[in-house]
């Protein structure tokens, strides 16, 4: 117990300065800090960005480097009275290719229908092309919608290969 902060567990290191640097808090409910000694809910992670290409937490996957393996969150909960869990989606940070030194990746979605496994329903490629149930989206299409129509604003669909109708949910005059 540590007096000072109040907390269960406090783990410091010292930076080259010579200055005591709290690292990782655990406080009295459980509540886990990485960079913050009064961590807010379960696991509060507090840290500048590293820059356009690293973030605040970092996942990355371990997998041998080929196409569609990378970091990946899953995100579910107790799905029943006994307490069993399931994962109801994911979201994945891929690579795009399998080409040796190419760092090209996508930003994928996932979700889960009972009874099934979790099915890819939106991927953002690395030039940013969007495909909504579509794993490959058509080459120099920003947007590429696969399966049944959609609707827009309860107005507008999706008709036919190429267009796209958007309507206002207000009526012009």
């Amino acid at each position: 117990y540590n007096a000072h902060s109040g907390s269960i567990l406090t783990l410091t290191t010292r930076n080259s300065a010579g200055t005591v640097i709290d690292g990782l808090t655990q406080d009295m409910s459980g509540n886990v800090g990485i960079g913050t000694t009064g961590p807010n809910v379960l696991l509060d992670l507090v840290g500048a960005n590293q820059g356009p290409n690293w973030g605040v937490i970092n996942v990355q996957s371990s997998d041998a480097y080929t196409i569609d393996l990378g970091g990946s969150i899953a995100l579910g909960g107790k799905y029943n009275a006994a307490g069993a869990y399931a994962q109801w989606a994911r979201v994945l940070g891929a690579k795009e290719n399998s080409t040796d030194g190419n760092y090209a990746g996508y930003l994928s979605f996932w979700t889960r229908a009972n009874g099934a496994n979790s099915a890819e329903r939106m991927r953002i490629g690395s030039s940013g092309q969007v495909g909504i149930n579509q794993a490959s989206p058509a080459s120099g299409s920003k947007l590429h919608v696969t399966g049944g129509s959609t609707v827009l604003d309860g107005v507008g669909t999706i008709a036919g290969a190429y267009a796209l109708i958007v309507r206002s949910s207000t009526p012009a005059n």
